[in-house]
């Protein structure tokens, strides 16, 4: 029987093959266990595919198992309120939830928050109802972590957003981890009425390193049985890029092919599948989260055909000033989508993404 597959593509799961992310979540679950740190409240950051789900999904996962908190992950659309609330009294034990259920008018069921808050008529007030199940945590000494993934600067979430720095302020045991793209986050974090999320902590999750993902294939190959030539260690190092989507999807294809020995012709057979999902799976929505100069900066990085380019060429092909095309180079960088190699070049940090550009977007 052949061995399981231990690479997986798929968003959001926890893949078997984990690398390079061992520091982020051991710094941050060890911090969230310390009241006094700065990251309390934390922000994880990168490119569609980098692995930020993953991150929080293993930070969620690892506090799960401490009797000492209570984790609420939620998503970032919808009543961010209500949904905390439901998603609190559910994970609760049974002297914690009848503790929840006597508070006065309030019916918290799976079908969801029913009656109104107090004897008035009206809508249930959750900020209250929120505090007053933060103050039956501290009687018992549990912490509440709050994860969501993909969070946005929506009106919901500027609610939320709001009503935990209340908390945060009152001294309730509670953290907040948030993923998110840069460019959604820094837009929350901006928000005039929630500047204080620019102090919280902020982790931009950076591209595998490329000696991590050569022994990490190595590694998974042999432990499986099979053996793999240096030279195609090296060419799917270079193909993956450092991108986590890439390292898992390649490693995905290349094992299902069920070959003893990886060779040039095991990783040919799958490039065509490999660069398919690659670009529908994650470079369209990618491309598509570009502003309409973003675009032009990257159309004319995939124009020069090279693997580094000069901004000297990508500010001649936009026929724009360089300090208005450096602004854009700088919102790219942070995107995930462009790094710097060299002082006055760039090259993509997401590999075939410049085959991507030209086969699909020109």
């Amino acid at each position: 029987m052949n061995a399981p597959n231990p690479f997986n593509p798929s968003f959001g799961k926890v893949p078997p093959v984990f690398i390079d992310r061992e520091q982020a979540v051991q710094t941050l679950t060890e911090g969230l266990a310390d009241r006094n740190s700065p990251w309390q409240t934390t922000m994880i950051c990168g490119v569609r595919g980098v692995g930020k789900t993953a991150v929080l999904a293993e930070i969620c996962r690892r506090l799960e198992e401490d009797p000492g908190w209570i984790v609420a992950d939620i998503p970032s659309n919808g009543d961010v309120m209500q949904t905390l609330v439901q998603s609190v009294h559910e994970k609760a034990n049974s002297d914690l939830r009848k503790a929840i259920d006597a508070i006065e008018g309030v019916s918290i069921s799976i079908l969801g928050i029913g009656i109104e808050y107090s004897r008035e008529k009206g809508s249930v007030n959750y900020q209250i109802l929120l505090e007053k199940i933060l103050v039956e945590l501290r009687k018992r000494k549990l912490s509440l972590l709050i994860a969501i993934d993909e969070a946005g600067a929506s009106r919901e979430m500027k609610q939320f957003a709001s009503v935990y720095q209340i908390m945060l302020r009152k001294n309730y045991p509670l953290s907040l981890v948030m993923t998110g793209l840069p460019r959604n986050i820094s837009e929350l974090q901006n928000d005039h009425t929630l500047t204080f999320l620019l102090r919280s902590a902020r982790i931009d999750l950076p591209m595998l390193d490329p000696v991590s993902v050569q022994f990490s294939y190595q590694k998974v190959f042999a432990d499986g049985g099979k053996t793999i030539l240096q030279d195609c260690l090296r060419r799917m190092t270079e193909l993956t890029n450092g991108y986590s989507y890439a390292f898992q999807l390649l490693g995905y294809l290349v094992w299902n092919t069920g070959a003893g020995e990886i060779t040039g012709e095991v990783v040919d057979s799958v490039l065509y599948p490999y660069k398919e999902q690659l670009f529908r799976n994650a470079y369209s929505r990618i491309y598509e989260d570009l502003s309409g100069v973003d675009r032009e900066f990257v159309l004319a990085m995939a124009r020069a055909g090279e693997k580094t380019i000069a901004m000297k060429s990508i500010t001649e092909r936009m026929k724009k000033v360089p300090n208005y095309v450096s602004t854009y180079k700088r919102r790219l960088m942070e995107a995930g989508v462009v790094r710097a190699d060299s002082y006055g070049y760039v090259s993509f940090a997401l590999p075939l993404f410049d085959e991507y550009v030209r086969e699909f977007r020109m």
